[in-house]
């Protein structure tokens, strides 16, 4: 739901999605009514998501009364003759805030026990035979990750865990040893950052802007805190990769592919994502260590439009308010300085959209090259 306009009633959201997965507009009414007899099944993936985009844009109302919304949109289409099941996902601190009609279905999802993880890892280990065969390892046991429990009952958590093992079988080594869900995305990303080759990095940061995952933004911020000595060198690692991502044609290829997407769109996500990670990672980062100090302007420019090229309209929106710029000075030359606040002084530039021609802040971005330019 991500990629769905949430000021838009149900049925506009829905032949929202159907022109963008078939590339034709296509009515509700008549795609519901194709096959005679048969009741579609809706799937609306993440109401936390389609709440968080809309937080600026909808009403407290109205995002809240969704559900209720769905409820009144499948009454009137069974008056119509074409009834329809609707599922919607969401994480539980969201649906908590809804309106639930009292006819509806709630099914919580219960974190993995043993045998959900058992069966999980003998399905990795079967996937990744040859790459522990290339690389010397073991498959991965299910001992040393039960030491892990809290992190292994949740899905994603447990993909990390092996994700991490995958690297180098540290997992072990960790069995007496309790760490947090920050600290794990702390030494996966170190990990991946110290190794030459950023196959796996890429893989794991090409195809969804971390932005569009309120949790994920919210763990990794936490990072610094907990973070080893010679955290500072992350951003600069990042900063490298960030420049090579879209010259690099000997990236090793993990096979990870979890959507069909184009090259030019995951280079565009990876960009973002290695940036936010460098400025959650190390406070500030200077835009010129990413796109260098000369023509620092239209190099800055030139990302920022690519990505909203790519982004859908809600990933933008969530990206572009993450990320803020303010004008400054380093080793005598104009530069910017990115974070994930305003500072709040008059020079500031609001946030990543003013890198943009013909936006709000456009003509005062215009002013600040002629400025440097003498």
């Amino acid at each position: 739901m991500r990629h769905t306009p949430v000021e838009a009633d149900l049925q506009a959201q829905l032949e929202h999605a159907l022109r963008r997965e078939t590339g034709r507009a296509v009515g509700w009414p008549d795609w519901s009514e194709a096959v005679p007899g048969a009741i579609p099944v809706v799937l609306l993936d993440g109401l936390d998501e389609l709440l968080q985009a809309g937080a600026q844009l909808l009403d407290s109302a109205r995002q809240w009364s969704y559900l209720r919304e769905i409820e009144r949109f499948q009454a009137r289409e069974a008056e119509q003759g074409r009834p329809l099941i609707v599922l919607v996902t969401s994480r539980t601190v969201v649906a908590d805030r809804s309106e639930i009609p009292a006819r509806s279905q709630v099914l919580r999802l219960e974190p993995f026990g043993e045998g959900e993880i058992e069966r999980w890892l003998d399905i990795w280990n079967s996937a990744n035979r040859s790459h522990f065969e290339r690389h010397g390892l073991h498959p991965l046991a299910l001992a040393p990750v039960l030491q892990h429990a809290e992190l292994a009952a949740q899905p994603l958590l447990l993909l990390m865990l092996a994700l991490y093992d995958s690297v180098s079988g540290d997992l072990h080594r960790m069995r007496y040893e309790r760490i947090s869900r920050t600290q794990l995305y702390e030494r996966l990303l170190t990990e991946f950052a110290r190794r030459l080759d950023d196959g796996e990095l890429y893989a794991l940061l090409s195809f969804t802007p971390l932005t569009d995952r309120a949790q994920l933004v919210q763990n990794l911020g936490d990072m610094p805190a907990a973070w080893p000595t010679g955290r500072d060198r992350l951003p600069t690692l990042l900063a490298t990769l960030f420049k090579a991502a879209e010259w690099d044609p000997h990236r090793s290829d993990p096979g990870h592919a979890p959507a069909a997407v184009t090259r030019t769109y995951r280079n565009a996500v990876y960009e973002a994502n290695l940036l936010l990670v460098a400025v959650l990672a190390g406070g500030d980062v200077h835009a010129s260590a990413f796109v260098g100090s000369e023509h620092l302007v239209d190099n800055w420019r030139r990302r920022a439009m690519l990505w909203k090229s790519q982004l859908s309209s809600e990933s933008w929106e969530l990206l572009s308010s993450a990320l803020h710029t303010t004008r400054c000075w380093r080793d005598a030359q104009p530069d910017l300085l990115i974070g994930t606040r305003q500072a709040g002084r008059p020079t500031d530039l609001p946030h990543l959209r003013a890198a943009l021609p013909n936006g709000a802040y456009a003509d005062e971005f215009t002013t600040l090259e002629r400025t440097w330019r003498g």
